[in-house]
């Protein structure tokens, strides 16, 4: 989404995701990307609302360019919204999937709002366990 979510309140994923990307940064990066991957293909499979798939088709995971750094962005949007049909493209963000996510009013045939911020936050545990299996995976451990 084109709006900046960042997770809070939850300082003991937050400290041991910090400890392992200390000692083995690479492997951390990779299971962090891996692991917000399975959260996005949960949040296309059961959540995103969808009219032509457009919104769903713009969901992504990018891995912070600095490789010193664990951070990664998770989201939807760009240049979606009612433009993008008939082959006709949207130049700029429309904030189509932040009025999506956000409008709790809306009465969507498939999906709900919030189709990013559920299995994100359900998928918590998740992330971290893919961070540990990548890193036993690199190292052998």
């Amino acid at each position: 989404m084109a709006g900046k979510m960042t997770l809070k309140g939850v300082p003991e994923f937050t400290r041991t995701v910090k400890a392992l990307a200390t000692i083995f940064p690479k492997s951390a990066r990779r299971g962090l990307y891996l692991g917000l991957e399975l959260v996005m293909t949960d949040s296309k499979r059961n959540y995103v609302p969808v009219d032509k798939g457009v919104l769903r088709a713009s969901g992504f995971v990018t891995m912070d360019e600095d490789e010193k750094k664990i951070r990664a962005t998770i989201g939807f949007g760009g240049p979606a919204g009612s433009g993008n049909t008939n082959g006709e493209s949207n130049a700029e963000d429309v904030n189509y999937a932040v009025i999506q996510h956000e409008n709790m009013d809306f009465a969507h045939k498939v999906g709900e709002a919030k189709f990013l911020e559920r299995p994100l936050f359900q998928g918590i545990p998740m992330i971290g366990e893919k961070i540990v299996q990548t890193i036993k995976k690199d190292t052998g451990m």
